[in-house]
């Protein structure tokens, strides 16, 4: 009559099914909150730097200039820099970390310069946000680097 299956089969498929859940899951975890860049304020950000941003009230201290356009004060790294905008209130920022910080200087006395977080500005379909932080994770570093290539050569 009928042969009996092994019951091997359903005991394998069991077995792969658990491991194509347990792959999709790691997947779902590793990302779960991606960085995603604002392509228009890097367009128009004269100074791009990875900062390490502290408590409120604590100056960044930069760790790297990423980009700055001729005729933007040089900022040195480990140096504290003065941003106006920055704090709890700065859309991205969470907890005292390491930021991606696309700035733009203000106008001040000689020998003492501020900067400010550029806000998303307008582009076709988006009326323009505010201004926008950015974890350093490894992935938005590279983002930046190849968006930052793409933009401005």
């Amino acid at each position: 009559m009928g042969r009996t299956p092994s019951p091997a089969v359903p005991a394998a498929a069991a077995l792969l099914f658990a491991l194509w859940i347990a792959y999709l899951a790691t997947l779902a975890w590793s990302t779960r909150r991606p960085v995603v860049l604002s392509r228009p304020q890097f367009l128009v950000a004269p100074l791009v730097v990875i900062a390490d941003v502290p408590i409120p009230g604590e100056p960044p201290v930069v760790r790297r200039v990423v980009h700055a356009a001729p005729g933007v004060p040089r900022l040195a790294e480990g140096s504290p820099v003065d941003v106006v905008n920055l704090g709890p209130n700065t859309d991205g920022w969470t907890t005292p970390g390491r930021y991606i910080l696309p700035l733009a200087p203000l106008p001040r006395p000689p020998g003492s310069t501020s900067y400010r977080v550029i806000e998303i500005p307008r582009s076709p379909g988006y009326p323009g946000g505010p201004a926008r932080v950015y974890p350093a994770t490894p992935q938005a570093e590279q983002s930046l680097s190849l968006l930052l290539a793409e933009l401005h050569g």
